[in-house]
């Protein structure tokens, strides 16, 4: 799950618009239409005799004396029929109407079943590739987009490395939901590579924090009214539904909430602690997160479960408490400007040097990037952790 903040588009000049907004939608249009794989149409069927053996693409694997004459029998369709019937179907469903016509450039055998076809769509402002199109041999169906032989493995292309800016300290900062999984996934293999470079490094954990957000179900209201098709003029400015605001959000006495969480009210207090923990009991922050990661709370008896948690580490709860009472807000204040100032926009979010990592979440992946960014690396660098990632990598 990723909640990104709307951005404004800017519009196009004006003397651009009228040649190429056609263009855009159609491009669009075809983009959608062909990029979807094994979406199958149905063509007009075929009105001819009825098929024999003789020609036939496909027999059946095994016959008997009961088998049904010409059972599982594709009825061959010459080519150059097959293409009109294409030509035909593609333009009267999709493109006339937008004033497009379609080109068909190339036929030819795909397999015993298939013809493979090339084709161009021709509009006023030029013409658009239309992908690879594929027809059944007796004219019933079509396929849009790539065939896929589940014998051939597809080759994964290499990631560029991520050159983050070297510095004799490197900075990494930790944004997360406390209760995210792919949040907690990234604390679990972050962990051993910020304990393995200790002081050589400068870390600090921040967590993922929305404001003027109208999500949760709740009804928003929009100050500049709807437009044609029902949306905000502008993004939504606030909850309608007072009780969604206090499922979520901090200051939910406020017309406007800046401190909301994705998960609830409950996972927002726990970010709270964590950034108490940090604060004043930083060499207990990595074992109490550890027990959160781990499993020993929940989402729904953090708010007091966590009491036993920081015990077992040594942490002062009454501390922790008072921070919580009285600092709340100030810490809040700050993760919104750290979110804003590094564009965060889902859980987790790394960044090294401020460059964001975009590898896989292993101690010894972690541990690798980090290291590229001193301008001299430390012998800690030197040292092996584990490669496994944990689980599958997505975000919040």
């Amino acid at each position: 799950m990723s909640h990104e903040k709307k951005l404004k588009s800017k519009a196009l000049p004006t003397s651009k618009q009228p040649v190429l907004i056609p263009f855009i939608a159609l491009a669009f249009l075809c983009g959608a239409l062909i990029g979807t794989a094994g979406v199958y149409f149905y063509l007009s069927p075929h009105l001819g005799e009825k098929p024999s053996p003789e020609n036939c693409a496909v027999q059946p694997a095994i016959t008997t004396a009961s088998t049904p004459e010409n059972m599982g029998c594709i009825a061959l369709l010459p080519a150059d029929e097959v293409k009109d019937m294409v030509k035909y179907f593609v333009e009267e469903s999709f493109l006339k109407p937008r004033g497009a016509s379609l080109k068909i450039e190339d036929i030819k055998p795909y397999n015993e079943c298939l013809y493979q076809i090339d084709a161009v769509v021709v509009t006023d402002q030029g013409e658009l590739s239309a992908g690879p199109i594929y027809a059944t041999k007796d004219g019933q169906k079509i396929v849009f987009g790539t065939i896929y032989d589940l014998n051939e493995p597809i080759e994964q292309p290499t990631p560029e490395p991520v050159e983050y800016k070297k510095s004799d300290k490197p900075e990494v900062l930790m944004f997360v939901m406390s209760f995210c999984p792919f949040g907690q996934q990234a604390e679990r293999g972050l962990k051993p590579a910020i304990e393995l470079l200790g002081d050589t490094i400068k870390f600090e954990p921040h967590y993922v924090i929305y404001g003027n957000y109208c999500g949760w179900g709740a009804k928003c209201k929009c100050e500049q009214g709807t437009d044609s098709q029902g949306k905000c003029k502008e993004d939504p400015r606030y909850i309608e539904k007072p009780e969604a605001k206090s499922e979520y959000c901090l200051d939910s006495n406020s017309e406007v909430p800046k401190y909301c969480s994705m998960h609830g009210i409950a996972e927002l207090r726990e970010d709270v602690r964590q950034l108490c923990i940090w604060k004043y009991e930083p060499d207990k922050f990595w074992p109490y997160v550890e027990k959160i990661f781990e499993g020993k709370c929940s989402l729904n008896d953090i708010d007091t479960c966590w009491k036993e948690q920081a015990q077992a580490v040594g942490i002062d709860k009454a501390k922790i408490e008072e921070c919580f009472n009285n600092e709340a807000f100030a810490l809040l204040e700050e993760e919104v400007k750290l979110n804003e100032k590094y564009n965060v926009r889902g859980s987790p979010t790394i960044l090294i040097n401020e460059t964001e990592y975009s590898g896989d979440r292993s101690p010894q992946s972690f541990k690798d990037s980090i290291c590229s960014a001193f301008n001299e690396q430390p012998e800690e660098c030197s040292q092996e952790l584990s490669g496994e990632t944990g689980g599958a990598s997505g975000q919040c």
